[in-house]
């Protein structure tokens, strides 16, 4: 505590008023005369600076020395000798009491509880030393705060002051990109030189523009650094203006965003080669997928001519076994081929007014014998709250349900799958909801968390077990969501497996009665399409492919059934033969030199000959041309995936036939 001791207390009590202005403004006053006595001191300074004092106790006058002292001994001025901070501040009030009157000087003063006070100290014209100051410990933790953030982000901003022409840039890190002091002032020609040259003419068409409009702009462009480099910055302007609609500044804020558009640059580059490869890879596998078709034609072609027109009971086993693994062979490629096809977004869906109830009935028939000869009771259920039609891409649905179908039968072994469908209501949205449950191995829930991965089973002893390639529920999972829906699992080890496929319904058609449960047609099916040679005796058929081996296939599977088979190895000898005689059927190739299939269909369809409505079924490797939409839309009448089998192509010209004859009979009741 100091002495604090006044003359002249009626001076003291006219300073009332001033003691009250600084209560109510928070602020610090003191008023010392020319001896550098103290004549006034606020209450709230006082209090302020932490000075232990009552007013009453005034009986001598104080030397501001003396308040001088007890602030430098409280560290107000900092480290050092308080003496020599003392006589140095004394010194420095009695120069300005002597100099002019109404000078100025400022001081910043830290506090012991670590409050900022900004000191403005003057002499008045009565020769009176006045002090005020204001507590900016606020203003300072912000302003801290606000450079630091300036800082860590690499930004900065800048003010543009229209009258003067100037701009004063705030934020060491940006000053420091550009070499320039504090107080610096940037004309706009100095500012203009900060651009890079290649971006000005941008820079400065968009402010101009911008001001025009008086709209704030953001604009990302390079400046040259103080080491001559190009660096990114991204800057947004607000422009101000006048009430008379006057610009009188612009506010800029400037981040460097070099490294972000540097990674950027890297991992658009990283993402091309990876596309790339990608692309390559996936290539790569339609072209291997393509080749290899041809050779497994031939396989599962002669193995299956062989079967229907040799009927001999001791190759028989092995012919059916030489056929089954090529059938395998080409699963593997068309999953491996679906896969590639996901992975670069190229699979496109082609809804239509299809019947769900169809696809659980057909896929169901289709599996029948091959889970009988598993000892599994395959078995379905379809609601009768399930519509006849929906609007969906049945062929994809089908093949989600497939691969379902096959993993149940794959890991279940004298037991029982049943498929059930239904129609689900969820918040005013209906869901065709199709479930295959077993009661085969099923799956723990680490096997389950990893079985929709592409490339990986459930266990790593699957493969060993069962075979496969790990793709096919990556596959169902990437279809079904690109169709809008999903797919959930619920399974327990020795408890067997239920998948069901949620599907979303847009538009439906009501059905009209429920289907029959647990029909067995393969056999009857496989009845149906077995011929009597009879049916097909007078057939002329033209075979266009430039593989030998391909003519070879198909003339052995039609041979004993087709009156006429003529070959032709491109398109131009394919239009040649349809020339010199009558045919009844092109089977046409895809990729062929010379003229491919798609080129010679385009030729005979637009031709003026009598053959320019010759049917004409694709028979290719190329898993594009598979689709018959595809290939209608060229021309022909339908397409069959190499390799073919002889109940495939018959059902296809079974099809021409009963065309072929409903027309005649249209053309007899004209």
């Amino acid at each position: 505590m100091i002495d604090l001791n006044i003359q002249e207390t009626d001076k003291a009590a006219s300073y009332a008023w001033l003691d009250q202005l600084s209560m109510m403004n928070r602020q610090i006053f003191m008023v010392a005369n020319k001896d550098l006595n103290i004549e006034f001191i606020s209450k709230y300074t006082l209090e302020f600076l932490e000075i232990e004092y009552d007013l009453t106790e005034i009986t001598s006058p104080l030397p501001y020395k003396s308040v001088l002292t007890h602030l430098a001994q409280q560290g107000y001025f900092g480290d050092g000798n308080v003496f020599e901070i003392v006589e140095r501040l004394v010194t420095q009030n009695e120069a300005q009491l002597n100099a002019s009157p109404l000078t100025l000087e400022e001081i910043n003063l830290i506090t012991p509880s670590g409050r900022h006070i900004h000191v403005r100290q003057m002499v008045t014209t009565d020769e009176r030393l006045l002090l005020v100051g204001d507590d900016i410990t606020q203003e300072h933790i912000e302003s801290h705060a606000l450079e630091l953030a300036l800082s860590s982000s690499q930004s900065g901003y800048g003010i543009y002051n229209h009258e003067s022409r100037k701009f004063v840039v705030y934020g060491d890190a940006l000053r420091d990109h550009f070499n320039i002091n504090t107080s610096e002032n940037l004309s706009l020609r100095d500012a203009a030189k900060l651009i890079h040259p290649d971006d000005f003419s941008k820079f400065e068409a968009t402010w101009r523009y911008n001001l025009k409009n008086k709209t704030t702009w953001q604009i990302t462009s390079r400046g040259i650094n103080n080491e001559g480099r190009s660096i990114w910055l991204k800057t947004h302007f607000t422009p101000q203006f006048s009430n008379d609609g006057m610009l009188t500044s612009v506010i800029c804020f400037f981040t460097d965003v070099t490294n972000t558009i540097r990674i950027q640059n890297e991992l658009r580059q990283v993402t091309k080669r990876t596309q790339d490869t990608l692309k390559a890879k996936n290539d790569f596998i339609s072209r291997l997928s393509h080749e290899m078709r041809t050779p497994m034609n031939a396989v599962i072609g002669i193995a299956d001519a062989l079967i229907h027109h040799h009927n001999d009971p001791a190759i028989q086993p092995k012919l059916e076994l030489i056929q089954t693994s090529a059938e395998k062979i080409v699963h593997i490629l068309d999953e491996t081929l679906q896969h590639a096809k996901l992975e670069e977004h190229k699979v496109e869906l082609n809804p239509r007014l299809s019947s769900p109830r169809k696809c659980v009935e057909n896929l169901c028939q289709l599996w029948e014998e091959k889970a009988a000869t598993s000892k599994i009771e395959l078995t379905y259920q379809i609601d009768d709250n399930v519509p006849n039609q929906i609007n969906f891409d049945d062929f994809r649905f089908e093949q989600c349900l497939n691969n379902l179908l096959s993993n149940a039968i794959k890991f279940t072994s004298g037991g029982e799958i049943k498929v059930i469908q239904t129609i689900v209501e969820k918040a005013n949205q209906s869901y065709l909801i199709t479930a295959v449950k077993d009661n085969g191995i099923g799956m723990t829930p680490a096997q389950q968390d990893n079985i929709f991965e592409a490339f990986t089973q459930a266990d790593k002893s699957i493969s060993g077990r069962f075979g496969g390639t790990g793709l096919g529920m990556s596959i169902t999972k990437n279809i079904i969501e690109l169709m809008g829906g999903r797919i959930s699992l619920n399974s327990a080890p020795g408890k067997g497996s239920m998948f069901a496929l949620s599907l979303p319904i847009k538009n439906s058609i009501s059905h009209s009665a429920n289907q029959s449960i647990n029909r067995s047609l393969v056999d009857t099916l496989l009845e149906e399409n077995k011929p009597e040679p009879s049916k097909y005796k007078n057939l002329n058929i033209l075979i266009v492919d430039d593989n030998p081996t391909n003519h070879l296939v198909t003339k052995s599977l039609l041979d004993t059934l087709v009156g006429n088979i003529v070959t032709a190895n491109n398109g131009v000898q394919a239009i040649q033969a349809l020339e010199a005689q009558d045919f009844d059927l092109v089977l046409m190739d895809i990729h062929m030199p010379i003229m491919d299939g798609i080129e010679a269909t385009l030729a005979i369809r637009s031709c003026d000959e009598v053959f320019a409505n010759i049917p004409i079924i694709a028979l290719t490797a190329d898993p594009q041309y598979q689709q018959k939409r595809l290939c209608k839309n060229i021309g022909m009448n339908g397409a069959l995936a190499k390799p073919v089998k002889l109940v495939d192509v018959l059902n296809e010209i079974d099809k021409i036939l009963e065309t072929r004859q409903t027309a005649q009979q249209f053309a007899q009741i004209a």
